[in-house]
């Protein structure tokens, strides 16, 4: 699973025309910079809801606009094929 964390900053920064960063996220979001710095670097391990629900509410978009599954192979190959 990945995230477009940096791309909902830069699309944010374009909005507003003011700088997005990482410590601008946590303080307006009440998260941690930490973890704000986590998502920026993709090494979110795992996706709490609360985080998830306040990046969603701060950039005002869906999960699906936050988070993407990252596919390695072709839909179908593998041991986990539905086929």
């Amino acid at each position: 699973m990945r995230n477009r964390v940096v791309h909902l900053m830069g699309e944010k920064q374009a909005k507003e025309g003011r700088p997005i960063t990482a410590s601008v996220v946590a303080r307006e979001t009440g998260l941690t910079r930490a973890a704000i710095s986590k998502w920026v670097r993709g090494e979110v391990v795992e996706f709490r809801e609360d985080i998830i629900e306040r990046l969603c509410v701060y950039f005002n978009c869906d999960i699906g606009d936050l988070l993407y599954l990252e596919r390695s192979k072709p839909q179908g190959e593998g041991t986990n094929s539905l086929n």
